[in-house]
């Protein structure tokens, strides 16, 4: 009896031992008051939420509110406690310098962050190091993260300033918008072959800047980029540039002359208006020349245009005094308003029609050449050009008289010659 009342007994313990024990190891549902969880050292992560396991043999939690530290990812601070790599990831930058040897840097402080922002050379004054001094123009990595834009001057007082091709390891491709905006102290910029964009009012109001180069890969100088440069006196556009956009020099009183590449397109809205310095311009061949782009270029009084040119307009040219210009036979009405009270030369350059009254009223027109494309002239073309006394014709006599020109000088107030290739023509009686 006392043998079986032990047995009964001991089974009972065993019992009891096994239903607290799986009680501790987290059956669904049911709390855990007695189990030490043995958590692991690292998070296991979904897509939104992030938590520890716990390690103990036969410990399986399936509810998510008794795992250690289950909670939604928090990016606030850069990169999730985690450590689930986050794509826009925000860098804490270290408030001193990190050195080495040879460079200093700031350091990204968040966990497992191996960033570094400003990371150059030592630069020495007097054997010591001044930390950033050479090298403190802010940069920003790019969308593609493989390059980087220049986005402010930061604490360089430097008068003349050379832009460097890498930055910590990666190329230098972009100046960016509004990055040197009325830095008053530069002179000069040596821009490298890296950069292929220069943004938005990226040198507008730069008032000493006297130089800077445009680097051969840059396809367009955009809006203000170096609007109020007053004392900017010539700039060279490489071949791939294609657009100038709206008021990109916009007040450079200094310039007085600039060579637009064959590649430009477009020239926008108010590009060179009020370069009051500017003498004369070509506007190559395919461009498309928006409202006012030279309007008020007070020094301007030769102007050519080459063939297949759009978009010329009576406020293209607007209070420029032109006295010669070079201009297809389409591009004459376009303009007159603008050189009726200055012109003195005209070369018509291309086209087959000068149109009725087409010349009528300059009355400072003293010499016109015509080209020998021209099949027709319009009655009265040359009303009240009372200083015309020479027409140079490009094309022999016969050339001349096939043309249609019924009407054509009518109220001529001067005497007048043909200068054709094989001779002259006087005005009949």
């Amino acid at each position: 009896m006392k043998k079986k009342f032990l047995i009964t007994v001991f089974s009972l313990v065993c019992v009891l031992v096994c239903v607290f024990t799986l009680v501790a190891c987290g059956i669904p549902n049911q709390p855990s008051s007695t189990h030490t969880h043995l958590w692991s050292h690292t998070y296991e992560y979904n897509d939104t939420h992030h938590w520890r396991i716990c390690e103990e043999s036969g410990c399986d939690i399936t509810d998510n509110s008794q795992k250690d530290g289950y909670a939604e990812h928090d990016y606030s601070r850069g990169d999730c406690i985690c450590y689930k790599p986050y794509s826009e990831h925000l860098h804490i930058w270290s408030q001193e310098y990190v050195t080495s040897e040879t460079y200093h840097w700031y350091k990204c402080t968040v966990p497992l962050c191996t960033e570094k922002n400003e990371n150059a050379k030592h630069n020495f004054v007097n054997g010591k190091c001044v930390c950033g001094l050479s090298s403190s123009l802010k940069y920003k990595l790019n969308a593609d993260k493989e390059s980087y834009s220049i986005t402010s001057i930061g604490t360089i007082n430097d008068k003349n300033i050379t832009i460097p091709s890498e930055y910590d390891g990666k190329p230098v491709t972009s100046i960016g918008r509004e990055a040197f905006r009325e830095c008053k102290n530069i002179e000069s910029v040596v821009v490298p072959e890296s950069v292929s964009v220069i943004d938005d009012s990226a040198f507008y109001g730069c008032t000493n800047l006297k130089t800077i180069n445009i680097p051969n890969g840059v396809k367009e100088i955009a809006a203000s980029a170096f609007s109020n440069c007053s004392a900017l006196t010539n700039i060279e556009l490489p071949d791939s540039v294609t657009k100038i956009s709206t008021g990109a020099f916009t007040a450079c009183s200094s310039l007085q002359a600039i060579d637009l590449p064959e590649s430009l397109t477009n020239i926008g809205i108010l590009a060179f208006s009020r370069c009051s310095s500017l003498t004369s311009i070509v506007v190559p061949n395919n461009v498309v020349l928006e409202n006012s782009a030279f309007a008020t270029c007070s020094a301007l009084k030769e102007i050519t245009i080459c063939d297949d040119v759009t978009g010329v307009g009576s406020t293209t040219f607007r209070e420029c005094p032109i006295e010669k210009a070079t201009i297809p036979a389409s591009v004459m009405q376009n303009i007159y308003t603008t050189v009726q009270t200055t012109i003195k030369t005209i070369i018509i350059s291309s086209g087959e029609s000068i149109g009725y009254s087409a010349f009528a009223g300059l009355t400072k027109l003293e010499s016109i050449t015509i080209s020998k494309s021209v099949t027709s002239i319009g009655a009265g073309a040359f009303v009240g050009c009372s200083k015309l006394t020479n027409i140079i014709y490009n094309g022999t006599q016969d050339e001349w008289n096939a043309i249609s020109k019924t009407n054509w000088d009518v109220g001529f107030s001067t005497e007048y010659v043909i200068h054709c290739t094989d001779g002259d023509i006087a005005k009949e009686n």
